[in-house]
């Protein structure tokens, strides 16, 4: 559904995917629901949106195998298929005649459990003032939402969980990323031949993480699996962990084309991130670059070998924060089980 006017434009779209895996019981969904809104509440004020928001279910159907775990391909090709599989003699015989790699691949799909449910939010806004045909100013907010949740059980059945009287594993994690840019952009034309575009710009991100994790074996029975959790008399893991970090940057860019032949661009910026320590937080970055558009000489076009030919000479520096969070910084880790807990120091990066 879409309209619009010379006021501004509207989108308003959802889908649906329901994908069948090869295995029974597996398989993906997703429904999804996007929005587009443009709107011009002034002459020189422009208000916009983009939104994205999706459901997935992901069922998983074992087929890897490390050599020590069963999995349904292995399963369906070692394991005898003439076998009942509810007889009172069913599970017996699967004692006797399983081997570490193999289970009855009919309970396999039809009894485990392995789903991953995600939602997602996406979330792009701007405000534009346009306060002359060459120099506008631009507000850009964004937001990325995500979390994740994974169930798993194995019953009694299956090889994972044949001697420990099932298994059950659950999971969530958490993402979260906003970032917001302020930007000023200039763009003229002197006298025909001379064009400047420069743009100077303030930005802020932040990300933030969250995960939790368990696994429990030793369960009464398989009625519940693992949505009563609490009923495994093994709680054989558990963990968290949580993230946070930041960049801020202020940058500027300045361009120059002469006749569109001859162009110079220079560009500076300055970091800040979180990831590292007070000495080291801040950094600055520049380049510069001349370029000529040969190809637009008509002593070139009249060579009429090239359909376009560019020379360019540039130096410029960069930099990365591709480290974790805390890793400039001596950091403890906890991990509790339900008898001990203890805290060690971790050794710093």
């Amino acid at each position: 559904m879409s309209g619009g006017s010379d006021k501004g434009t509207y989108s308003v779209s959802g889908n649906m995917l329901d994908q069948q895996g090869i295995i029974v019981n597996s398989g993906f969904k997703r429904y999804g629901l996007q929005a587009n809104i443009v709107r011009k509440v002034h002459k020189w004020i422009e208000l916009g949106t983009n939104n994205n928001i999706s459901f997935t279910t992901y069922n998983l159907g074992k087929t890897n195998s490390n050599g020590n775990e069963a999995s349904i391909i292995s399963s369906a090709l070692v394991f005898p298929p003439t076998y009942p599989v509810s007889s009172p003699q069913s599970k017996a015989r699967e004692d006797n005649t399983s081997w570490y790699a193999a289970a009855n691949p009919y309970n396999y799909t039809r009894t485990a459990k392995d789903q991953t449910h995600s939602t997602g939010i996406y979330s792009s806004t701007y405000a534009q003032l346009t306060f002359t045909d060459y120099l506008s100013f631009r507000q850009n907010l964004g937001v990325n939402y995500n979390v994740n949740n994974r169930e798993v059980y194995y019953s009694r059945r299956l090889q994972e969980a044949r001697t420990t009287n099932g298994y059950a594993y659950s999971a969530d994690d958490t993402w979260r990323g906003i970032t917001l840019e302020s930007i000023l952009n200039f763009n003229r034309t002197f006298h025909q031949d001379h064009s400047v575009n420069a743009v100077a710009a303030v930005t802020r991100e932040t990300g933030y993480s969250y995960y939790r994790n368990m696994s429990v074996r030793g369960f009464p029975d398989d009625l519940l699996q693992n949505n009563n959790i609490g009923a495994g008399l093994n709680q054989k893991t558990l963990g968290s962990g949580k993230s946070e970090n930041g960049l801020f940057s202020m940058l500027g860019r300045v361009n120059y084309s002469y006749k569109g032949k001859y162009l110079a661009t220079a560009s500076f910026r300055r970091d800040g991130s979180s990831r590292f320590t007070t000495r080291n937080k801040y950094a600055n970055f520049s380049s510069f670059a001349l370029a000529w558009n040969a190809g637009d000489e008509t002593f070139v076009q009249d060579m009429n070998l090239f359909s376009t030919l560019k020379f360019r000479v540039g130096y410029g520096q960069t930099g990365n924060q591709g480290i974790g969070p805390t890793a400039p910084y001596p950091i403890s880790h906890f991990r509790p089980t339900p008898s001990t807990a203890h805290c060690s120091p971790a050794m710093p990066t």
